[in-house]
């Protein structure tokens, strides 16, 4: 399990990019072809009849990869 798991992505500019994760995740992942498709799968766990678990997650925009990851990950890790 990856705890955060976080993905991104840039623009082909470079001007532009996007983060997701969640604080508690099976996977993170996204396309190597032309779909530019991010994934991220929280993980719940076993869970029983009337039991509940909550996950934050988060998605941010912005111009700078690295410093959106860095906020993602203080938010939510």
């Amino acid at each position: 399990m990856d705890e955060p798991a976080i993905i991104g992505a840039v623009s082909r500019d470079g001007g532009r990019a996007v983060v997701m994760g969640y604080a508690h995740a099976a996977r993170a992942m996204q396309n190597a072809d032309g779909h530019h498709c991010l994934h991220s799968c929280p993980f719940f766990g076993t869970l029983e009849p009337g039991d509940s678990v909550t996950r934050r997650g988060l998605i941010l925009f912005g111009e700078d990869i690295e410093a959106l990851a860095a906020t993602l990950r203080g938010r939510i890790g």
